[in-house]
C-alpha cells in the first residue's frame, strides 16, 4: 500500500529531521510507525501490516511496516481515547482485523 510507505517515510522525516530521535536507535522503525498514528495516518499502516490473498490453488501472505495489526489496533484505540472518541467515525476505513483490535482496546481503555 504506497500510502502506507509514504507515511511512514514522512515520519522518519519528521523524526531525523529536528534530530528528534538518533538515526540509529534501535526501536526507530516502530517508533517511525507509531509517530503516524500519533499524525492521523495510522489506517494506512494498520491497513498495510498484514495481507492475505487467495489464489485458484494457493494463497499468499506479507506484511509491511514494522508493528502487527494488533500494535496497531492499541495504537489507534490510544490515539482515540486520547482524543475522546469511543466510537470514531473514522473506524470504518480500517479492515477487518485491525478494527476489531482497535475495538478491544477501546473496551480495555474503559474498564481501565
Amino acid at each position: 500500500m504506497p500510502e502506507a510507505t509514504i507515511a511512514h517515510e514522512l515520519g522518519h522525516v519528521l523524526l531525523l529531521a529536528d534530530g528528534q530521535v538518533p538515526p540509529d536507535r534501535r526501536d526507530h522503525e516502530p517508533l517511525t510507525d507509531l509517530l503516524t498514528v500519533f499524525f492521523g495516518m495510522g489506517i494506512f499502516g494498520a491497513n498495510a501490516a498484514f495481507e492475505f490473498s487467495r489464489g485458484e490453488n494457493s494463497y499468499r501472505t506479507s506484511r509491511l511496516g514494522y508493528l502487527t495489526e494488533p500494535m496497531f489496533g492499541y495504537a489507534l484505540a490510544r490515539y482515540a481515547w486520547l482524543r475522546g472518541e469511543s466510537d470514531p467515525a473514522w473506524a470504518r476505513y480500517l479492515d477487518t482485523n485491525p478494527r476489531t483490535f482497535m475495538k478491544r482496546g477501546l473496551r480495555y481503555l474503559a474498564q481501565a
